[in-house]
């Protein structure tokens, strides 16, 4: 493993979460109080949050991405 792969690993999860943390800035500030309210009855059990949790990452094909969002809509 040489240094430019690092690099380029390194840059890429820079890349990944610079795009999550855009994302949900603009889903935010598009949604706002509607998003808040859909997160809050999706979410309103623990069964609940998984089902939901289950589903959106099979609408999105990426686990890693709906944690990342929904970390940054929490926050």
């Amino acid at each position: 493993m040489n240094i430019s792969m690092i690099f380029t690993f390194l840059g890429g999860v820079g890349l990944f979460l610079l795009g999550m943390k855009l994302m949900t800035d603009g889903l935010k500030v598009a949604a706002g109080d509607a998003l808040r309210e859909i997160l809050a009855r999706g979410t309103a059990t623990t069964p609940r949050g998984i089902v939901s949790g289950i589903g959106i990452t099979a609408i999105v094909q990426s686990s890693s991405a709906v944690i990342f969002a929904t970390i940054g809509f929490v926050n």
